[in-house]
């Protein structure tokens, strides 16, 4: 069965990240943090159900593992670049900043053709899909403006700092695109927590409109829930994410590169789609281990050749390749 599947892949998280900790803690600079979040997604994310993600952060690089579903994305806002990893299957996909701009103007073309569409409407039917369009935060003149409220909300967090629990004071803030009813993040800050780095800027490489990232930008307080609207174009999802625990500690550079016999893949959806239907398919039997292997993957083979046989064998991997070679079994095997 595929550890990540398919389905809910185009729930797409532009990011996830919180920290906290209490107002009687001794501030000092985070360098390297690693947190526990519970999260119903992150970038890339091919999962919408709750889960605890891992998340390494080391000045601008970010690593977030989400290990019920062998998953791992990590992020580079020095070179741009956001990887997506299987660890199930060992292969990755790597998109760049331009990759996210694509989208966005994506989400933007389908706008101005919302736009387009509640144009050519009747008088009495263009009042209403103009509402509902201002609702959505569409605006006629294809503008989007985003503005942040800083509300005088106050909500208590409990979280795990360095091994000790603490209670956090959060104020609650909202960004909007336009006039949108619902806001394109909800965010939980404090001011408790010194921060050396704004870890809401890496939502630069994701989905979310130029001017949201702009207001993200401005944000010195630290975020410790967020929920966030995911607009594709295609796929609207609500995605939250609450930090439960958080240590200082040293966080090597080696941990967010490219593990070694990961293989690039140009789509990850695509490739577990496909592993998905190959391992929910028709089986055969490794010839040494007698192991159930799917019919359509790539199996290591070995043919016996002679005068009078022509023998295919399946094997799960090259090590029972190599054994079974090695053996007599395959010399009097027909």
């Amino acid at each position: 069965m595929t550890q990540t599947t398919y389905r809910g892949y185009k729930s797409r998280l532009a990011g996830v990240l919180v920290l906290s900790i209490s107002f009687l803690w001794t501030p000092t600079l985070f360098a390297d943090v690693t947190l526990l979040a519970e999260s119903n997604g992150f970038p890339g994310a091919s999962t919408s159900n709750d889960a605890m993600l891992r998340i390494a952060v080391k000045k601008s690089s970010m690593r977030i593992i989400n290990s019920a579903q062998f998953h791992v994305v990590t992020i580079d806002m020095e070179k741009n670049v956001f990887r997506e990893f299987s660890a199930y299957h060992k292969v990755y996909e790597q998109k760049t900043a331009s990759s996210f701009e694509k989208l966005r103007q994506k989400r933007e073309a389908q706008q101005r053709k919302q736009i387009d569409e509640v144009q050519k409407l009747s008088d009495k039917e263009k009042a209403q899909a103009l509402k509902e369009l201002r609702e959505d935060g569409i605006e006629l003149n294809g503008k989007i403006v985003a503005k942040t409220e800083r509300t005088t909300i106050t909500k208590d967090f409990r979280v795990r700092i360095d091994g000790v629990m603490r209670n956090v004071k959060c104020t609650r803030l909202l960004i909007r695109e336009n006039n949108a009813r619902l806001p394109a993040f909800e965010l939980w800050v404090t001011k408790d927590i010194p921060v050396k780095e704004n870890f809401l800027r890496f939502y630069e490489l994701g989905t979310f409109s130029k001017a949201v990232i702009a207001e993200l930008k401005k944000i010195t307080d630290f975020p410790v829930r967020i929920e966030a609207l995911v607009d594709t174009g295609s796929v609207k999802k609500r995605i939250h994410c609450e930090i439960k625990d958080i240590e200082t500690e040293a966080i090597p550079a080696w941990g967010f590169d490219v593990p070694k016999k990961f293989k690039k893949v140009a789509d990850l959806a695509e490739f577990l789609k496909n592993q998905e239907a190959i391992e929910q398919g028709p089986k055969l039997n490794c010839a040494d281990c007698s192991k159930l292997i799917p019919v359509r993957a790539k199996a290591d083979t070995w043919v016996k050749r002679s005068k009078s046989m022509r023998k295919k064998y399946w094997f799960c991997n090259s090590e029972c390749r190599k054994r079974f070679m090695a053996g007599t079994k395959w010399r009097t095997k027909k």
